[in-house]
């Protein structure tokens, strides 16, 4: 099953079966000019965009180690190995709500297709999606029972994820909650990694930019702006497709005309149906635990998430369109898509038998939802092996990488010098 799912990964990137890869966006123009700079361990404990993040800081300083016409090579080895380990959590867990080989089967295929991600596969600058969505599959890991190796594995998985950006590192309160009311030992101990995580990272942002970034972020993100994001992105677009989301993006349009009243009660029906959404598919008989921290997951990682995406553009409502940074709605969909999914248990009371074949309908159209928008990642970008042999002529030339238009510069290395020996007098 593992074998498969990284070869459905890999289908998502066709160039790679021809060798062709390069460094995406801010892995280049970022990382990798810094690591290549600066050297091996300055590269691995620098902060940049604001925060900390381990896994592209590491792949783009083991990067500079090789030769610069496969140093990309590295970088996306390192991100596979990320989206494989992702996967293999669900393929090797022990998680009381996918613990049938069929639903086995259906959480990966979930994880594979539940959002539309065109620009999250083979690039580490987006691995800490994937590890937000890697935290909240270790909070749902029985400890009771776990092998030493298993929790050192998740302790690992937890610390990664933690300093690989914000995301995984505001799952902290789940875990302490978790460890808390369970009395849970091995829990509390993750709950006290990923603290540690969360407090890097909030040093970070903190010393980057101060408290008015924050606050920025947040100007203009009315209750409506973010439930309607929230909402078309991870509930209707992922379910219902792309008709069922522009009815609802006209809808939301009519409303902001009519006046800030209307505008306002839209946004409390909105968070009100969405509560009761996840509410209704928390509840139900066994692993309830398990499914209100999974709900716990969604909730926590789909505020960070429209945070996230909403800081970085004045106009906040153009993010309810699908199209506009998927990456950074990869997480709570999927969490979402797997709660759907673990309320599929077949009961005899009539509620139970009502949830289930909703359920079954939901997973149903997310599937077909996602086949219908698959993508394959295109090239979008110069040739890395000829735009090294230009710079290797003229070190003033500017590299391009993916996707268009996105350069870096880089200096030529000083060469090392054999010492010379004096001779013996």
């Amino acid at each position: 099953m593992l074998g498969l799912a990284a070869v459905v990964v890999v289908l998502r990137v066709p160039a790679m079966f021809g060798g062709d890869v390069g460094f995406w966006a801010e892995e280049g123009r970022v990382y990798f000019q810094y690591a290549w700079h600066h050297g091996v361990w300055a590269a691995i404990g620098a902060p940049h965009q604001g925060y900390f993040s381990l896994v592209p800081n590491f792949a783009t300083a083991m990067a500079t180690m090789a030769p610069l016409e496969y140093a990309p090579v590295v970088a996306v080895v390192v991100a596979a190995a990320v989206q494989v380990s992702v996967l293999a959590l669900l393929v090797y867990g022990r998680a009381v709500l996918f613990e049938s080989p069929v639903r086995r089967v259906l959480a990966v295929a979930i994880v594979l297709l539940a959002a539309r991600t065109d620009e999250i596969w083979f690039n580490t600058i987006t691995s800490q999606f994937h590890l937000s969505l890697a935290a909240a599959l270790v909070l749902l890991e029985p400890t009771a029972c776990a092998s030493r190796a298993r929790r050192i594995v998740m302790r690992m998985v937890l610390v990664v994820a933690g300093l690989t950006g914000p995301a995984a590192a505001s799952l902290t309160p789940l875990f302490v909650w978790m460890g808390w009311s369970g009395r849970d030992r091995e829990r509390l101990i993750q709950a006290g990694l990923l603290a540690l995580c969360a407090g890097v990272q909030v040093a970070m942002m903190l010393n980057a930019s101060g408290p008015s970034n924050v606050i920025e972020r947040m100007d203009g993100l009315d209750l409506t702006t973010l439930t309607s994001i929230s909402g078309i992105r991870t509930m209707i677009f992922p379910f219902f497709g792309m008709d069922a989301t522009r009815s609802a993006i006209g809808m939301l349009e009519r409303a902001y005309y009519q006046g800030s009243s209307t505008w306002f009660g839209v946004g409390l029906a909105s968070l009100g149906l969405q509560a009761a959404v996840v509410a209704f598919l928390a509840l139900g008989s066994g692993a309830a635990r398990e499914r209100w921290s999974l709900a716990g997951a969604y909730v926590v990682l789909v505020t960070v998430s429209v945070l996230g995406a909403t800081g970085s553009d004045p106009e906040r409502l153009v993010f309810i369109k699908p199209g506009m940074s998927p990456r950074y709605f990869y997480a709570p969909t999927a969490i979402i898509a797997l709660l759907v999914l673990s309320s599929v248990r077949f009961e005899t009371r009539a509620l139970a038998r009502f949830r289930t074949a909703l359920g079954c309908l939901l997973v149903a159209g997310l599937l077909s939802v996602g086949a219908h928008h698959w993508t394959t990642v295109p090239t979008l970008g110069s040739d890395w092996s000829a735009e090294v042999a230009l710079w290797r002529t003229d070190w003033r030339h500017a590299l391009a990488i993916r996707p268009n238009g996105w350069k870096i510069r880089l200096f030529p290395r000083p060469i090392a010098l054999p010492r010379k020996r004096t001779p013996p007098t």
